[in-house]
Formats: C-alpha cells, structure tokens, sequence
C-alpha cells in the first residue's frame, strides 16, 4: 500500500472485521424473518379458521330452522322426540362452530374500542347466541348474515397484515434497507479517496555502481565521482599519421 500510511495487516483486519459485522447482521435478520413469517403462517390459519367456523355456524343455524318450520307444521306433540333427534348434530355444531368462533376473537378489543372491526364481530355473535339460546332461529338466521358482513373487515385488515409483514419485521427491513444504501456509499466513497490520493516515489536510476543518476540532475550530463572529469572522455581517438608532409 504505497499510496497510503496504513499498514496492510490493518487493512486486512478491518477487512475482516467488516465481514463479520455483515455476516451478523444478516443472521439477525434471517432469524427475525423466520419468526415473523411463523407468525404469518399462524396468522392464515386463524383467518381460515374463522371463515370455516362462520360457514359451519351458519349451515347449522339454517338446518334447524328447517327442522323447526317442519315442526311447527306437524302436531307438536308427536313431532317433539323427532325433532330434537333430528336436530342433535345441527344443534351441537352451531353451539361448538359460535363457541370456537368467540375463542378466536379478544373481548379486551370490544373495551378499548367498540368500533373495531373485531369489536363490532364480537357483539354481532354475541347478538347471535342470545337469539339462538332463545329458540328465535328466524332471528339467528339474521343475525348470520351481520356476522358475515362484520367478519369481512377484520379478515381484509388481518390478510393485509400477513402481506405486509409484523411490524417488528417492517422495522428490521427498512433499517436494513438504511444499512445497506449508507454502507454501500461509504465503501463507494473510502474508495473513490483511495484510489485517487496522489502518490510520491522517488526516482533513482543507477547505472553502476559507481555511478548513479538523480531525478534533478540536468539532462546530457554526468556527474563524476572519484576524481576530476576530462574534457576529452567518451571522444573518439583518432590514429597518429606516419608520413612527412
């Protein structure tokens, strides 16, 4: 590293330090990713559950009224064992399917803010129960429908949720995303100083040992070491005539 004062073994162990860092970093962030996603998962399978239940609920809800308008046509008094053995399972189902149905939901929502979507299901089935405690399935079969339209809106905003991810993960996204564009100009820019910062050499050309040329001695000269220069070195010798003029 001619160009710079830092050492190579300092370079090397930053170059290393920086990997490590990265290498964590992205660690942390396949860990969050792979709890939010688990969440994700779970948070579906809630959705479908409740459109199961709700679909269920509503199907057990119509067989008895059904079973109740086929009841009250026929002489009460014979039809009695019949109906409440026909309308066993279609009973059970719509208790357990608006049981499980109220588990899925948080009561606390319907305290802190009634207009919730999840506030307002809650009431729509509990509506619902009463009605279908008191015997009224006209009325039970009404209120199905309100639970459908109350419904929609909580499984939109949680479907919504599962697209764009936990909160915590949308976090952890975006200060990667920051991480990412200002480490990226850093490198860019350490770069761009080091490549470019001026550089000095000095230049020296030997051309024996005894004699060396310095980058500020004047060009078509030779300096002299070890005794005075002649006028006449590097001249040709001419040969010495024999003859009388």
């Amino acid at each position: 590293m001619e160009g710079t004062n830092i050492p190579a073994p300092v370079f090397a162990a930053l170059g290393a330090l920086l990997v490590a860092l990265i290498t964590g970093f992205f660690s942390f962030l396949n860990m969050v990713s792979s709890k939010e996603n688990k969440v994700s998962e779970f948070r579906l399978a809630w959705i479908d559950g409740l459109r199961e239940e709700i679909a269920i609920y509503t199907v057990a809800v119509q067989e008895l009224l059904r079973l109740e308008q086929a009841r009250v046509a026929e002489d009460i008094s014979a039809s009695n064992l019949s109906w409440l053995d026909s309308s066993r399972d279609a009973y059970g189902q719509a208790i357990g399917s608006l049981t499980r149905i109220q588990l899925r939901l948080n009561p606390k929502h319907l305290v802190d803010n009634s207009s919730a979507p999840e506030a307002v299901l809650i009431s729509t089935i509990r509506e619902s129960r009463e009605r279908f405690n008191e015997g009224d399935f006209e009325a039970a079969i009404r209120s199905c429908e309100n639970i459908r339209h109350a419904a929609a809106p909580l499984l939109k905003a949680t479907w919504d949720q599962v697209k764009l991810g936990e909160v915590g993960y949308r976090r952890v996204r975006r200060l990667a995303q920051l991480l990412i564009i200002v480490g990226s100009l850093v490198v860019l820019f350490a770069s761009g100083y080091l490549f470019t910062r001026p550089t000095t050499v000095a230049k020296t050309t030997t051309v024996n040992p005894g004699l060396s040329i310095s980058a500020n001695q004047p060009a078509g000269t030779l300096p002299v070491t070890g005794g005075a220069a002649s006028s006449t070195a590097g001249a040709a010798v001419l040969p010495t005539p024999t003859g009388k003029p």
